[in-house]
Protein backbone atom coordinates (compact mmCIF):
# COMPACT_ATOMS: atom_id res chain seq x y z
CA UNK A 1 0.00 0.00 0.00
CA UNK A 2 1.44 3.35 -1.06
CA UNK A 3 1.02 6.34 1.28
CA UNK A 4 0.11 9.54 -0.60
CA UNK A 5 0.30 12.91 1.19
CA UNK A 6 -1.67 15.66 -0.55
CA UNK A 7 -1.38 19.27 0.59
CA UNK A 8 -2.54 22.75 -0.34
CA UNK A 9 -0.29 25.61 0.67
CA UNK A 10 -0.20 29.39 0.50
CA UNK A 11 2.73 31.60 1.41
CA UNK A 12 3.86 29.57 4.43
CA UNK A 13 5.61 26.36 3.36
CA UNK A 14 6.29 25.56 7.03
CA UNK A 15 2.97 23.71 7.18
CA UNK A 16 4.55 20.99 5.03
CA UNK A 17 7.26 20.18 7.56
CA UNK A 18 4.81 20.67 10.43
CA UNK A 19 2.36 18.20 8.87
CA UNK A 20 5.11 15.70 8.16
CA UNK A 21 6.25 16.03 11.77
CA UNK A 22 2.70 15.40 13.00
CA UNK A 23 2.28 12.32 10.84
CA UNK A 24 5.67 10.67 11.28
CA UNK A 25 7.41 12.02 14.37
CA UNK A 26 5.11 13.32 17.12
CA UNK A 27 5.73 11.28 20.29
CA UNK A 28 2.03 10.81 21.00
CA UNK A 29 1.22 9.52 17.53
CA UNK A 30 -0.33 6.04 17.74
CA UNK A 31 1.44 4.96 14.58
CA UNK A 32 3.95 6.77 12.40
CA UNK A 33 2.66 7.47 8.91
CA UNK A 34 5.47 8.14 6.45
CA UNK A 35 4.46 9.18 2.93
CA UNK A 36 5.81 7.45 -0.13
CA UNK A 37 4.81 10.45 -2.24
CA UNK A 38 4.08 14.08 -1.40
CA UNK A 39 2.00 16.25 -3.75
CA UNK A 40 1.79 19.98 -3.04
CA UNK A 41 -0.81 22.18 -4.74
CA UNK A 42 -0.53 25.96 -4.72
CA UNK A 43 -0.37 29.15 -6.75
CA UNK A 44 2.84 30.17 -8.50
CA UNK A 45 3.74 32.29 -5.47
CA UNK A 46 3.11 29.43 -3.04
CA UNK A 47 5.15 26.95 -5.09
CA UNK A 48 8.04 29.45 -5.30
CA UNK A 49 8.02 29.73 -1.50
CA UNK A 50 8.23 25.93 -1.23
CA UNK A 51 11.16 25.83 -3.60
CA UNK A 52 12.96 28.67 -1.83
CA UNK A 53 12.33 27.90 1.86
CA UNK A 54 12.13 24.11 1.88
CA UNK A 55 14.28 23.00 -1.04
CA UNK A 56 16.91 25.66 -1.77
CA UNK A 57 17.47 26.48 1.92
CA UNK A 58 17.40 22.75 2.70
CA UNK A 59 14.86 22.85 5.55
CA UNK A 60 12.95 19.79 4.32
CA UNK A 61 16.09 17.69 3.92
CA UNK A 62 17.33 18.88 7.31
CA UNK A 63 14.16 17.64 8.95
CA UNK A 64 14.46 14.26 7.23
CA UNK A 65 18.06 13.97 8.38
CA UNK A 66 17.30 15.10 11.96
CA UNK A 67 14.71 12.36 12.45
CA UNK A 68 16.18 9.75 10.11
CA UNK A 69 13.11 9.69 7.82
CA UNK A 70 13.52 7.85 4.54
CA UNK A 71 12.02 9.99 1.78
CA UNK A 72 13.44 10.69 -1.69
CA UNK A 73 12.74 14.40 -2.30
CA UNK A 74 14.03 14.36 -5.86
CA UNK A 75 11.82 11.53 -7.10
CA UNK A 76 8.81 11.54 -4.77
CA UNK A 77 8.02 15.20 -4.14
CA UNK A 78 5.72 16.74 -6.79
CA UNK A 79 4.82 20.41 -6.98
CA UNK A 80 1.55 21.22 -8.77
CA UNK A 81 1.15 24.87 -9.78
CA UNK A 82 -2.45 25.91 -10.43
CA UNK A 83 -3.03 27.08 -14.00
CA UNK A 84 -5.38 29.50 -15.73
CA UNK A 85 -7.49 28.77 -18.80
CA UNK A 86 -4.68 29.91 -21.07
CA UNK A 87 -2.19 27.58 -19.41
CA UNK A 88 -0.42 30.41 -17.62
CA UNK A 89 0.42 29.88 -13.94
CA UNK A 90 -1.93 31.51 -11.44
CA UNK A 91 -0.14 33.93 -9.13
CA UNK A 92 -3.19 34.35 -6.89
CA UNK A 93 -6.85 33.35 -6.64
CA UNK A 94 -8.95 36.49 -6.82
CA UNK A 95 -11.52 36.29 -9.60
CA UNK A 96 -14.36 33.72 -9.40
CA UNK A 97 -13.15 31.93 -12.53
CA UNK A 98 -9.65 31.57 -11.07
CA UNK A 99 -11.12 29.96 -7.97
CA UNK A 100 -13.24 27.60 -10.07
CA UNK A 101 -10.19 26.56 -12.08
CA UNK A 102 -8.29 25.88 -8.86
CA UNK A 103 -11.19 23.78 -7.58
CA UNK A 104 -11.25 21.71 -10.78
CA UNK A 105 -7.51 20.97 -10.57
CA UNK A 106 -7.61 20.09 -6.87
CA UNK A 107 -10.57 17.75 -7.42
CA UNK A 108 -8.86 16.09 -10.35
CA UNK A 109 -5.71 15.34 -8.34
CA UNK A 110 -7.64 14.01 -5.33
CA UNK A 111 -9.79 11.84 -7.58
CA UNK A 112 -6.72 10.46 -9.33
CA UNK A 113 -5.14 9.12 -6.15
CA UNK A 114 -8.33 7.98 -4.41
CA UNK A 115 -9.27 5.83 -7.41
CA UNK A 116 -6.06 3.81 -7.06
CA UNK A 117 -6.87 0.77 -4.91
CA UNK A 118 -3.22 0.51 -3.89
CA UNK A 119 -3.04 3.90 -2.19
CA UNK A 120 -3.91 5.42 1.15
CA UNK A 121 -4.42 9.16 0.88
CA UNK A 122 -3.91 11.76 3.60
CA UNK A 123 -4.97 15.34 2.91
CA UNK A 124 -3.56 18.24 4.93
CA UNK A 125 -5.74 21.35 5.02
CA UNK A 126 -3.40 23.23 7.33
CA UNK A 127 -2.30 25.75 4.70
CA UNK A 128 -3.38 27.51 1.55
CA UNK A 129 -5.89 30.21 0.80
CA UNK A 130 -9.27 29.73 2.43
CA UNK A 131 -10.96 28.68 -0.81
CA UNK A 132 -8.17 26.20 -1.58
CA UNK A 133 -8.55 24.65 1.86
CA UNK A 134 -12.30 24.32 1.33
CA UNK A 135 -11.85 22.75 -2.10
CA UNK A 136 -9.34 20.25 -0.72
CA UNK A 137 -11.65 19.26 2.13
CA UNK A 138 -14.66 19.01 -0.13
CA UNK A 139 -12.70 16.90 -2.62
CA UNK A 140 -11.98 14.44 0.19
CA UNK A 141 -15.68 14.33 1.06
CA UNK A 142 -16.50 13.53 -2.56
CA UNK A 143 -13.80 10.97 -3.21
CA UNK A 144 -12.29 9.91 0.12
CA UNK A 145 -12.46 6.22 1.09
CA UNK A 146 -12.62 4.54 4.49
CA UNK A 147 -8.86 4.34 4.90
CA UNK A 148 -8.18 7.90 3.71
CA UNK A 149 -7.77 10.71 6.24
CA UNK A 150 -7.45 14.46 6.65
CA UNK A 151 -5.69 16.71 9.17
CA UNK A 152 -4.84 20.19 10.33
CA UNK A 153 -1.87 21.35 12.44
CA UNK A 154 -1.43 24.25 14.84
CA UNK A 155 1.62 25.46 16.72
CA UNK A 156 1.94 27.45 19.96
CA UNK A 157 1.45 31.20 19.77
CA UNK A 158 5.13 31.94 20.34
CA UNK A 159 6.08 30.06 17.18
CA UNK A 160 3.06 30.88 15.01
CA UNK A 161 3.94 32.61 11.71
CA UNK A 162 7.64 32.74 12.51
CA UNK A 163 9.65 32.57 9.28
CA UNK A 164 12.46 30.54 10.89
CA UNK A 165 10.30 27.89 12.55
CA UNK A 166 9.67 24.73 10.51
CA UNK A 167 9.14 21.99 13.12
CA UNK A 168 9.79 21.23 16.79
CA UNK A 169 13.54 20.62 17.04
CA UNK A 170 14.96 17.23 17.94
CA UNK A 171 17.64 18.71 20.24
CA UNK A 172 17.57 21.30 23.00
CA UNK A 173 19.02 24.75 22.51
CA UNK A 174 17.90 24.99 18.91
CA UNK A 175 17.37 28.73 19.00
CA UNK A 176 15.28 30.88 16.66
CA UNK A 177 14.21 34.49 17.14
CA UNK A 178 10.78 36.10 17.13
CA UNK A 179 9.90 39.44 15.55
CA UNK A 180 11.16 41.32 18.59
CA UNK A 181 14.50 39.53 18.58
CA UNK A 182 13.60 37.32 21.53
CA UNK A 183 15.35 33.92 21.47
CA UNK A 184 13.06 30.86 21.49
CA UNK A 185 14.07 27.23 21.80
CA UNK A 186 12.40 25.29 18.99
CA UNK A 187 12.85 22.12 21.03
CA UNK A 188 10.05 23.19 23.36
CA UNK A 189 7.63 24.28 20.64
CA UNK A 190 4.09 23.09 21.17
CA UNK A 191 2.28 21.58 18.22
CA UNK A 192 -1.14 20.00 17.87
CA UNK A 193 -1.92 17.52 15.14
CA UNK A 194 -5.69 17.51 14.58
CA UNK A 195 -7.48 14.67 12.83
CA UNK A 196 -10.34 16.14 10.77
CA UNK A 197 -13.32 13.78 10.31
CA UNK A 198 -15.29 14.16 7.07
CA UNK A 199 -18.40 12.75 5.44
CA UNK A 200 -17.61 10.27 2.67
CA UNK A 201 -20.19 11.02 0.00
CA UNK A 202 -18.98 8.30 -2.32
CA UNK A 203 -20.70 5.80 0.00
CA UNK A 204 -23.90 7.86 0.23
CA UNK A 205 -24.50 8.76 -3.40
CA UNK A 206 -25.74 6.05 -5.79
CA UNK A 207 -22.75 4.58 -7.60
CA UNK A 208 -24.37 5.26 -10.97
CA UNK A 209 -24.42 8.98 -10.16
CA UNK A 210 -20.86 8.87 -8.83
CA UNK A 211 -19.53 7.22 -11.97
CA UNK A 212 -21.56 9.30 -14.40
CA UNK A 213 -21.08 12.76 -12.92
CA UNK A 214 -18.41 13.01 -10.26
CA UNK A 215 -15.36 12.01 -12.25
CA UNK A 216 -15.22 14.40 -15.18
CA UNK A 217 -17.29 17.50 -14.60
CA UNK A 218 -16.34 20.90 -13.24
CA UNK A 219 -16.58 21.71 -9.54
CA UNK A 220 -19.71 23.86 -9.86
CA UNK A 221 -21.47 21.18 -11.91
CA UNK A 222 -20.53 18.52 -9.38
CA UNK A 223 -22.00 20.66 -6.58
CA UNK A 224 -25.28 20.89 -8.51
CA UNK A 225 -25.37 17.14 -9.10
CA UNK A 226 -24.68 16.32 -5.44
CA UNK A 227 -27.22 18.86 -4.17
CA UNK A 228 -29.87 17.47 -6.51
CA UNK A 229 -29.00 13.89 -5.54
CA UNK A 230 -29.35 14.73 -1.84
CA UNK A 231 -32.46 16.88 -2.27
CA UNK A 232 -35.58 15.28 -0.77
CA UNK A 233 -37.81 13.94 -3.53
CA UNK A 234 -41.53 14.53 -3.61
CA UNK A 235 -43.42 12.37 -6.09
CA UNK A 236 -46.89 13.21 -7.32
CA UNK A 237 -48.65 10.74 -9.62
CA UNK A 238 -51.46 12.17 -11.74
CA UNK A 239 -53.73 9.39 -13.02
CA UNK A 240 -55.61 11.75 -15.32
CA UNK A 241 -52.59 13.10 -17.18
CA UNK A 242 -50.64 9.83 -16.86
CA UNK A 243 -47.68 11.76 -15.48
CA UNK A 244 -45.07 11.06 -12.81
CA UNK A 245 -44.03 14.38 -11.25
CA UNK A 246 -40.86 14.80 -9.19
CA UNK A 247 -40.49 18.17 -7.49
CA UNK A 248 -40.79 20.60 -10.44
CA UNK A 249 -40.21 18.04 -13.21
CA UNK A 250 -42.72 15.86 -15.05
CA UNK A 251 -42.62 12.66 -17.12
CA UNK A 252 -45.57 11.40 -19.20
CA UNK A 253 -45.68 7.62 -19.59
CA UNK A 254 -47.59 5.43 -22.06
CA UNK A 255 -50.63 3.72 -20.46
CA UNK A 256 -49.05 0.34 -19.72
CA UNK A 257 -45.85 1.80 -18.30
CA UNK A 258 -47.86 4.29 -16.26
CA UNK A 259 -50.02 1.48 -14.87
CA UNK A 260 -47.00 -0.58 -13.85
CA UNK A 261 -45.15 2.24 -12.14
CA UNK A 262 -48.15 3.85 -10.43
CA UNK A 263 -49.30 0.43 -9.15
CA UNK A 264 -45.92 -0.26 -7.55
CA UNK A 265 -45.86 3.27 -6.16
CA UNK A 266 -49.36 2.76 -4.74
CA UNK A 267 -48.32 -0.49 -3.06
CA UNK A 268 -45.24 1.26 -1.68
CA UNK A 269 -47.31 4.18 -0.39
CA UNK A 270 -50.57 2.62 0.80
CA UNK A 271 -50.03 -1.08 1.27
CA UNK A 272 -46.49 -0.69 2.64
CA UNK A 273 -45.47 -3.65 0.48
CA UNK A 274 -42.90 -2.16 -1.86
CA UNK A 275 -41.90 -5.39 -3.60
CA UNK A 276 -43.54 -8.04 -5.74
CA UNK A 277 -42.05 -11.28 -7.05
CA UNK A 278 -40.49 -11.05 -10.49
CA UNK A 279 -42.43 -12.95 -13.19
CA UNK A 280 -39.66 -15.55 -13.38
CA UNK A 281 -40.83 -16.71 -9.94
CA UNK A 282 -44.61 -16.29 -9.73
CA UNK A 283 -46.59 -13.10 -10.15
CA UNK A 284 -49.96 -14.40 -11.33
CA UNK A 285 -51.33 -14.20 -7.79
CA UNK A 286 -51.20 -10.41 -8.16
CA UNK A 287 -53.25 -10.28 -11.39
CA UNK A 288 -56.54 -9.48 -9.62
CA UNK A 289 -54.92 -6.72 -7.60
CA UNK A 290 -53.32 -5.29 -10.73
CA UNK A 291 -56.65 -5.43 -12.62
CA UNK A 292 -58.50 -3.67 -9.81
CA UNK A 293 -55.94 -0.88 -9.72
CA UNK A 294 -55.97 -0.38 -13.50
CA UNK A 295 -59.75 -0.26 -13.70
CA UNK A 296 -59.64 2.48 -11.11
CA UNK A 297 -57.23 4.65 -13.10
CA UNK A 298 -58.14 3.90 -16.74
CA UNK A 299 -60.88 1.28 -16.99
CA UNK A 300 -58.80 -1.44 -18.61
CA UNK A 301 -56.55 -4.35 -17.67
CA UNK A 302 -53.16 -5.72 -18.71
CA UNK A 303 -51.48 -9.11 -18.51
CA UNK A 304 -49.26 -8.88 -15.44
CA UNK A 305 -46.78 -11.46 -16.71
CA UNK A 306 -45.41 -8.94 -19.23
CA UNK A 307 -44.59 -6.09 -16.88
CA UNK A 308 -40.85 -6.57 -16.33
CA UNK A 309 -40.15 -6.04 -20.03
CA UNK A 310 -41.18 -2.43 -19.45
CA UNK A 311 -38.91 -1.64 -16.48
CA UNK A 312 -35.97 -0.49 -18.60
CA UNK A 313 -38.28 1.57 -20.83
CA UNK A 314 -39.64 3.38 -17.77
CA UNK A 315 -36.13 4.04 -16.48
CA UNK A 316 -34.99 5.46 -19.82
CA UNK A 317 -37.95 7.85 -19.87
CA UNK A 318 -37.13 8.91 -16.30
CA UNK A 319 -33.50 9.57 -17.28
CA UNK A 320 -34.70 11.70 -20.19
CA UNK A 321 -37.19 13.68 -18.07
CA UNK A 322 -35.50 13.85 -14.65
CA UNK A 323 -31.81 13.17 -15.23
CA UNK A 324 -29.86 10.11 -14.14
CA UNK A 325 -29.50 11.12 -10.49
CA UNK A 326 -33.27 11.21 -9.86
CA UNK A 327 -33.93 8.24 -12.15
CA UNK A 328 -31.52 6.10 -10.14
CA UNK A 329 -33.48 6.88 -6.99
CA UNK A 330 -36.97 6.15 -8.26
CA UNK A 331 -36.74 3.55 -11.03
CA UNK A 332 -38.01 -0.01 -10.56
CA UNK A 333 -35.26 -2.33 -9.39
CA UNK A 334 -35.17 -6.11 -9.53
CA UNK A 335 -33.01 -7.92 -7.00
CA UNK A 336 -33.23 -11.38 -5.45
CA UNK A 337 -36.31 -12.18 -7.56
CA UNK A 338 -38.15 -9.13 -6.23
CA UNK A 339 -39.27 -5.97 -8.03
CA UNK A 340 -39.49 -2.73 -6.05
CA UNK A 341 -39.18 1.04 -6.29
CA UNK A 342 -35.86 2.76 -5.60
CA UNK A 343 -35.02 4.85 -2.56
CA UNK A 344 -38.05 7.13 -2.34
CA UNK A 345 -39.97 7.06 0.94
CA UNK A 346 -43.68 6.13 1.05
CA UNK A 347 -44.44 9.44 2.79
CA UNK A 348 -43.01 11.31 -0.19
CA UNK A 349 -45.47 9.78 -2.69
CA UNK A 350 -48.93 11.15 -3.42
CA UNK A 351 -51.47 10.10 -6.06
CA UNK A 352 -54.03 12.36 -7.72
CA UNK A 353 -56.89 10.05 -8.58
CA UNK A 354 -58.99 10.76 -11.68
CA UNK A 355 -62.67 10.96 -10.78
CA UNK A 356 -64.01 9.49 -14.05
CA UNK A 357 -61.30 7.57 -15.89
CA UNK A 358 -61.60 7.74 -19.66
CA UNK A 359 -63.07 4.55 -21.08
CA UNK A 360 -60.66 3.82 -23.88
CA UNK A 361 -61.94 0.34 -24.72
CA UNK A 362 -65.63 1.16 -25.09
CA UNK A 363 -67.06 -0.67 -28.11
CA UNK A 364 -68.74 2.56 -29.30
CA UNK A 365 -65.63 4.72 -29.06
CA UNK A 366 -64.54 6.48 -32.24
CA UNK A 367 -61.51 8.60 -33.05
CA UNK A 368 -60.83 10.97 -35.91
CA UNK A 369 -57.39 10.34 -37.36
CA UNK A 370 -55.97 13.04 -39.65
CA UNK A 371 -52.89 12.58 -41.83
CA UNK A 372 -51.30 15.88 -42.87
CA UNK A 373 -49.31 15.73 -46.09
CA UNK A 374 -47.41 19.00 -45.60
CA UNK A 375 -45.65 17.97 -42.43
CA UNK A 376 -45.96 14.15 -42.55
CA UNK A 377 -47.88 13.91 -39.29
CA UNK A 378 -50.77 12.02 -37.69
CA UNK A 379 -53.17 13.87 -35.40
CA UNK A 380 -55.56 12.19 -32.94
CA UNK A 381 -57.43 14.17 -30.28
CA UNK A 382 -55.13 17.17 -30.76
CA UNK A 383 -52.07 14.98 -30.17
CA UNK A 384 -49.60 15.16 -33.07
CA UNK A 385 -47.17 12.43 -34.10
CA UNK A 386 -44.65 13.42 -36.76
CA UNK A 387 -43.11 10.66 -38.90
CA UNK A 388 -40.08 10.72 -41.13
CA UNK A 389 -40.71 10.62 -44.89
CA UNK A 390 -40.23 6.85 -45.32
CA UNK A 391 -42.52 6.00 -42.39
CA UNK A 392 -45.19 8.45 -43.53
CA UNK A 393 -45.26 7.20 -47.14
CA UNK A 394 -45.55 3.57 -46.02
CA UNK A 395 -48.31 4.38 -43.52
CA UNK A 396 -50.16 6.67 -45.93
CA UNK A 397 -50.02 4.03 -48.67
CA UNK A 398 -51.59 1.39 -46.42
CA UNK A 399 -54.30 3.84 -45.29
CA UNK A 400 -55.16 4.79 -48.90
CA UNK A 401 -55.53 1.14 -49.82
CA UNK A 402 -57.74 0.61 -46.77
CA UNK A 403 -59.96 3.54 -47.73
CA UNK A 404 -60.17 2.11 -51.26
CA UNK A 405 -61.41 -1.18 -49.78
CA UNK A 406 -58.12 -2.91 -50.48
CA UNK A 407 -57.57 -3.77 -46.86
CA UNK A 408 -55.14 -6.66 -47.12
CA UNK A 409 -51.81 -5.98 -48.84
CA UNK A 410 -50.15 -9.15 -50.05
CA UNK A 411 -46.39 -8.99 -49.81
CA UNK A 412 -44.10 -10.27 -52.53
CA UNK A 413 -42.08 -13.40 -51.89
CA UNK A 414 -38.93 -12.26 -53.63
CA UNK A 415 -36.10 -10.21 -52.02
CA UNK A 416 -38.21 -7.05 -51.90
CA UNK A 417 -41.52 -7.67 -50.09
CA UNK A 418 -42.98 -4.51 -51.70
CA UNK A 419 -41.92 -5.47 -55.23
CA UNK A 420 -45.46 -5.99 -56.57
CA UNK A 421 -46.59 -2.57 -55.28
CA UNK A 422 -43.69 -0.36 -56.31
CA UNK A 423 -45.69 1.44 -59.04
CA UNK A 424 -48.30 2.59 -56.49
CA UNK A 425 -45.63 3.62 -54.02
CA UNK A 426 -43.67 5.54 -56.68
CA UNK A 427 -46.79 7.52 -57.64
CA UNK A 428 -47.40 8.32 -53.98
CA UNK A 429 -43.82 9.48 -53.52
CA UNK A 430 -44.16 11.81 -56.50
CA UNK A 431 -47.41 13.29 -55.14
CA UNK A 432 -45.95 13.82 -51.67
CA UNK A 433 -42.96 15.66 -53.14
CA UNK A 434 -45.38 18.34 -54.36
CA UNK A 435 -46.43 19.04 -50.78
CA UNK A 436 -43.01 18.55 -49.20
CA UNK A 437 -40.33 19.83 -51.64
CA UNK A 438 -37.68 19.43 -48.94
CA UNK A 439 -37.99 15.62 -49.04
CA UNK A 440 -35.05 13.86 -50.65
CA UNK A 441 -36.06 13.18 -54.27
CA UNK A 442 -34.49 9.75 -54.02
CA UNK A 443 -36.99 8.70 -51.32
CA UNK A 444 -38.51 6.16 -53.71
CA UNK A 445 -35.20 4.28 -53.80
CA UNK A 446 -35.73 3.31 -50.16
CA UNK A 447 -38.79 1.30 -51.21
CA UNK A 448 -37.24 0.12 -54.45
CA UNK A 449 -34.46 -1.60 -52.52
CA UNK A 450 -36.49 -2.61 -49.46
CA UNK A 451 -35.91 -5.99 -47.78
CA UNK A 452 -37.76 -7.94 -45.10
CA UNK A 453 -35.63 -6.80 -42.17
CA UNK A 454 -35.84 -3.12 -43.13
CA UNK A 455 -39.62 -3.31 -43.58
CA UNK A 456 -40.09 -5.04 -40.22
CA UNK A 457 -37.90 -2.39 -38.55
CA UNK A 458 -39.93 0.50 -40.01
CA UNK A 459 -43.25 -1.11 -39.02
CA UNK A 460 -42.04 -1.85 -35.49
CA UNK A 461 -40.91 1.76 -35.03
CA UNK A 462 -44.20 3.19 -36.29
CA UNK A 463 -46.23 0.93 -33.99
CA UNK A 464 -44.09 1.63 -30.94
CA UNK A 465 -44.10 5.39 -31.54
CA UNK A 466 -47.89 5.41 -31.90
CA UNK A 467 -48.25 3.52 -28.62
CA UNK A 468 -45.87 5.89 -26.84
CA UNK A 469 -47.52 9.00 -28.28
CA UNK A 470 -51.15 7.96 -27.86
CA UNK A 471 -52.38 4.83 -26.04
CA UNK A 472 -52.01 1.08 -26.31
CA UNK A 473 -55.67 0.86 -27.34
CA UNK A 474 -55.24 3.37 -30.17
CA UNK A 475 -52.07 1.61 -31.25
CA UNK A 476 -54.08 -1.60 -31.51
CA UNK A 477 -56.55 0.16 -33.80
CA UNK A 478 -54.26 2.12 -36.12
CA UNK A 479 -50.97 0.26 -35.93
CA UNK A 480 -49.74 -1.76 -38.90
CA UNK A 481 -50.51 -5.46 -38.51
CA UNK A 482 -49.31 -8.60 -40.24
CA UNK A 483 -51.90 -11.08 -41.41
CA UNK A 484 -51.86 -14.88 -41.72
CA UNK A 485 -49.52 -17.36 -40.11
CA UNK A 486 -46.51 -16.69 -42.30
CA UNK A 487 -46.89 -12.88 -41.93
CA UNK A 488 -46.92 -12.33 -45.69
CA UNK A 489 -49.46 -9.50 -45.73
CA UNK A 490 -50.14 -6.12 -44.09
CA UNK A 491 -53.26 -4.33 -42.90
CA UNK A 492 -54.56 -1.74 -40.42
CA UNK A 493 -57.71 -2.63 -38.41
CA UNK A 494 -59.41 0.83 -38.46
CA UNK A 495 -62.55 -0.66 -36.93
CA UNK A 496 -63.28 2.34 -34.70
CA UNK A 497 -61.32 5.03 -36.51
CA UNK A 498 -62.47 7.77 -38.89
CA UNK A 499 -59.60 8.66 -41.20
CA UNK A 500 -59.09 11.74 -43.31
CA UNK A 501 -56.17 13.01 -45.38
CA UNK A 502 -55.50 16.74 -45.30
CA UNK A 503 -53.09 18.57 -47.57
Amino acid sequence: MKNILLMVTGGSPQIITETLYGLAIMPNSDEAWIPDEIHIMSTAYGINQVKKRLLCEGNLQKMLDDFNLQFDIKNNLSLHTLEGEDGNLLEDLREPRENNLAANQILKLVHQYTEDKNTQVHMSIAGGLKTMTYYAGYAMSLYGRENDSMSHVRVGKDFENLQEFFYPAKNKDTLIYDRNGKALDAYGAQMWFIDVPFIRLRYILPQEIYKAHLVSQEFTEIIEVVNEALRPLKMKINTKDKTININDLSCKLPPLEFSIYSWLAYRHMELKEPSIPSPSVDITNYQDEFDKFNKKIQNRTYDISDITANYSKIKNKFISSFGINIAEKIHIRTENYQSFLGNIKPADISIIWVEDPEIIDNENSSYKVTLYLKDASITIKNEVYKLDATEFILYLWIIIRKLDNKAIIELSKNDNPLHDHLREIKELCEKLLKYQPSIDKSIYDVFKYMDDEKLKSIIAKINKDIENKFTTQIAEEIGIKTHTIDNNSLYIPLDKMRFEIDK
